[in-house]
């Protein structure tokens, strides 16, 4: 039997203001809330490019963080001061979720500021992968790693 999942895809026009833009997705932060399903699951939450940002946010409720079993995150900009003074936090802080697993390629521009765990403490593991030039921020490449892969496989296990 499968899991109910919900997709978050966020893709920001390249002439788009980056810092509006997550603005306006925290504005939707009550919906996102309210699409989880309502139970105690635990949550294996994956997040790509700025929906990362959005979904440390996310993470901030108590409710949906003490059932987030790993937190993934690939090409994330966390790492950038622009990003993590926005949050809601106020400043790059751990989410305090059980796990929390970061792929990112150094050639991904997107991923500048990784790895992470110096940053945002532990446990946070930075998973450093080599995508295909031209793809180093492809969702698609990230998740095709066996690293990366094996994680997700093991949170879902769990």
């Amino acid at each position: 039997q499968g899991s109910r999942s919900i997709v978050l895809a966020i893709q920001r026009q390249p002439d788009a203001n980056t810092v509006e833009v997550i603005d306006r997705v925290k504005a939707m932060l009550p919906q996102f809330r309210a699409e989880l399903p309502p139970s105690d699951e635990p949550i294996v939450l994956i997040a790509h490019s700025l929906g990362s940002v959005v979904a440390h946010d996310l993470l901030q409720d108590t409710a949906i963080r003490d059932r987030t079993s790993l937190f993934v995150t690939a090409g994330s900009p966390l790492g950038l001061q622009a990003c993590y003074k926005n949050l809601l936090a106020g400043k790059a802080a751990h989410p305090k979720v059980r796990a929390w697993a970061s792929a990112f390629d150094p050639d991904d521009f997107v991923a500048l500021g990784h790895p992470l765990a110096p940053l945002y403490g532990q446990p946070l593991e930075d998973l450093r992968v080599d995508n295909p030039p031209n793809k180093a921020h492809s969702i698609e490449y990230y998740l095709g790693h066996d690293r990366v892969a094996g994680r997700i496989s093991e949170g879902l296990a769990a």
